[in-house]
């Protein structure tokens, strides 16, 4: 047999082989990157990498990390762009142009690792580096196990078509992540020659910007970065540098028993140097949040020259690590609310809200657009869409959302009340450090309303905080007042969180494929789960408009100016007609693990968008590749794979420490219409009727036949977010039960 790394490499070249030109990594940058590189020399000798004899306990592992170090320079150069007019209408509405400031971080990460077995052999053969900003860098080679270095030449990189395909350890911490607004440039390049024993270095420089728009806030911080101490390989040795100028300081909060920063200065900049050794591999990362559960450090760089050392949730280092009870954060909430109302705080004194964005202009626009004059049921929820019209185009913060429809149903005396929580995902309250972890939002008449992005619907609450506990205080005439309240958020259940799946399934024998015809409806969470990828590349914002009356995309512009961008718009949106259906088709075939020979359509039917069509619908046609076998003559085809490929809970999985997050209470559900051909006569077996039900969730199929069509029946119930860690054998037996029905095969005997 040949081993998987050679048909992984075959492949590789063969797809290498089918680019054009365009897809390779251009002469021209290979060659500007190599010249910086003769001065900023990423693999240079480094104390921290003249690593030493293995640990004798993890000689049978996979993959060692012998060593990974991460520096960060936070700079202070500013550099300032205009926005494209066609993205900066909506974001302003009143002007065609800004300036936009970008904070840059400099970072480096570097890693050596050890290769112990064909499977991590297999694993970093193709190796992955981003050429996005002009001063990203990337440089990787090879040490033998007799110790000769073979440099890894990047010739033969070229560009990877789909962001998901790029493992995360070759992404930066401090990356942007990609948008509608932003695609990453990624290559991969084929290391042939690896073997068991070798050792793998590779580093990267990636110049990241942080945005921030001139106006919101007169000082500029950093973003916060979260660092995880245990990975899915054992580490021996790991080390963060961050280095600021003096203008800046870091605050840090080390979790779960990791190790705090030691502080130095060096030619007039504040160092910070963290260091970790000697960390086991955790087995999986599976069904759990790594940054509530493992231990990890995050810090945040911010502009001190009038704040010392403060920051909102501690006032020095020493009390970073001291753990927040609910009731200190909804009263630090409560106050810092009321404090920044009055745009200049006797600690901070670095709030005030953008031109744009003040209550003045905001209300002229919508009175224009007869938003004032609706009763006030209409007026909230028409309210928070035309804020969604803005926050669609332009970051807002939860604060200046929280805080501008607020002020909205205060001028119409609304009575409401403020809500701040965090995101789960990133951190507990007990373990809150920086403003940036809180999440604000509005209750008004009996429902929550939160930033809305790009997608929320009134009412709808995200992922991200349902179930959380949260402070809530009463406004009046724009102040919190009174006494805050402690509450717990709604959590949605597995009704309210649906994705449904509708398939026709016309096998087609002398191809060996299926034939699709897919209709999908989601909802709730499920929706949230899915709506960017669906939406990507597609005029949604076209549709917009009605939800809070707006007449055009470029109606507050001049004449000459709305035809340019309407021709602008045009060419986009023939761009994305033709792109969208190979963005699906990649999509698909990751989905099903199986090569989509052919993709004809991709139909929106409902953006889910709207309150009262709050569905996600769209339906798809392709057809899958490798789908059907023949024993004799006899079919073999792969049906029940059309649930798509589910999780395989590995040996080393089963035994668990750590409690579950499944991310939420859901159900997936799927009526799969396979057509039988003449001729053939569906063989019954177990695995069409089934159902493993407990109180994890659930698992169940259903079958019957009518003439010549097969209807399958299957739903998949996860029954709430979080479990104790003495659940687990309860939900690897519905998901077992998953995994052993997608790759069972559905057998249709010839009728003689």
């Amino acid at each position: 047999m040949i081993p998987n790394r050679f048909l992984l490499l075959s492949l590789f070249f063969i797809a290498a082989f089918a680019e054009v030109s365009a897809q390779r990594l251009p002469e021209k940058r290979l060659k500007e990157m190599e010249k910086m590189m003769k001065e900023k020399k990423l693999l240079q000798p480094d104390a921290d990498f003249e690593t030493g004899k293995l640990d004798s306990k993890y000689t049978s592992e996979s993959a060692v990390l012998m060593a990974h170090k991460t520096t960060f320079d936070f700079d202070t150069r500013k550099k300032n762009k205009v926005l494209k007019a066609f993205i900066t209408i909506r974001t302003l509405g009143i002007v065609n142009a800004m300036n936009e400031k970008d904070l840059l971080v400099e970072e480096r990460e570097r890693r050596k690792i050890l290769l112990q077995d064909n499977f991590a052999v297999d694993k970093y053969s193709i190796i992955y580096f981003r050429l996005d900003e002009e001063e990203d860098l990337f440089e990787a080679r090879v040490i033998k196990k007799d110790g000769t270095i073979n440099t890894v030449s990047l010739e033969d990189a070229i560009k990877v078509t789909s962001y998901s395909e790029v493992p995360k350890d070759f992404l930066g911490y401090t990356d942007n992540p990609p948008s509608r607004k932003y695609r990453p440039e990624f290559y991969k390049v084929p290391i042939p020659d690896l073997e068991t024993g070798d050792m793998i270095e590779y580093a990267f420089q990636h110049l990241n910007s942080q945005h921030y728009i001139g106006g919101i806030f007169s000082e500029d911080d950093f973003n916060p970065v979260y660092y995880l101490c245990e990975r899915e390989m054992p580490v021996m040795k790991q080390v963060i540098e961050v280095t600021t100028v003096s203008d800046y300081n870091m605050g840090y909060r080390s979790l779960k028993g990791a190790a705090g920063f030691e502080e130095s200065e060096e030619n007039g900049k504040r160092k910070y140097r963290w260091t970790d050794v000697n960390r086991p591999g955790i087995r999986s990362l599976s069904y759990m949040n790594p940054l509530t559960t493992l231990p990890s450090v995050k810090f945040q760089v911010i502009y001190a020259k009038k704040r010392g050392q403060e920051f909102i949730w501690f006032y020095n280092n020493g009390a970073s690590n001291k753990p927040l009870s609910m009731d200190e954060f909804a009263a630090k909430g409560l106050k810092y609310w009321n404090r920044i109302d009055q745009f200049e705080d006797d600690r901070h004194g670095i709030f005030t809200f953008n031109t744009s964005r003040s209550y003045s202009v905001l209300n002229k626009q919508m009175k224009k657009l007869g938003i004032t004059e609706l009763p006030d049921d209409e007026f909230v929820k028409t309210s928070y869409y035309f804020l969604r019209s803005k926050t669609l185009w332009q970051e807002w913060t939860d604060y200046e959302f929280a805080k501008s429809f607020s002020t909205f149903l205060s001028k119409r005396s609304i009575p409401h009340e403020v809500v701040i929580t965090t995101n789960h995902k990133i951190s507990s309250v007990s373990d809150i450090a920086f403003e940036e972890e809180i999440v604000w939002g509005v209750r008004a008449k009996g429902q929550y309303y939160f930033n809305p992005g790009d997608h929320l619907n009134p009412g709808e609450i995200p992922s991200y905080v349902s179930g959380n506990p949260c402070g809530i205080f009463k406004i009046e005439k724009l102040k919190a007042f009174g006494a805050h309240e402690i509450q717990v958020l709604p959590a949605s259940d597995t009704s309210q969180n649906r994705n449904t799946v509708t398939i026709t399934a016309t096998p087609d024998i002398i191809k060996a494929t299926v034939k699709i015809q897919k209709e999908t409806e989601a909802i709730g969470v499920s929706k949230e789960l899915i709506l960017d990828d669906v939406l990507a590349e597609t005029p949604f914002a076209e549709t917009d408009l009605r939800n809070y009356g707006g007449v055009g995309l470029w109606e507050e512009l001049p004449n000459n100016e709305q035809e340019k961008l309407i021709e602008e718009w045009e060419f986009l949106k023939k761009k994305w007609k033709e792109e969208k259906p190979q963005t699906m088709k990649l999509q698909a075939s990751y989905s099903y693990g199986r090569p989509v020979v052919q993709y004809t359509q991709f139909r929106l039917l409902q953006d889910g968008r709207n309150h009262k069509k709050s569905v996600l619908k769209y339906n798809e046609q392709f057809e899958l590749g490798e789908m059907i076998a023949t024993v004799g003559e006899d079919l073999v085809l792969d049906i029940p794979l059309l649930i798509e490929q589910q999780k395989q809970v590995k040996q080393e999985e089963r035994v668990r420490i750590h409690d579950i997050d499944d991310g939420f209470a859901r159900t997936n559900s799927w009526k799969i219409n396979c057509i039988i051909p003449p001729g053939y006569q569906v063989v019954e077996t177990e695995n069409l009727k089934q159902e493993v039900k407990n109180a994890a969730g659930k698992f169940s199929t259903n079958f019957q036949i009518n003439g010549n069509i097969l209807t399958i029946q299957v739903v998949k119930q996860y029954a709430q977010r979080l479990l104790p860690v003495q659940q687990w054998n309860q939900m690897t037996a519905f998901l077992d039960a998953a995994y052993s029905f997608s790759i069972s095969k559905i057998v249709m005997k010839k009728v003689k």
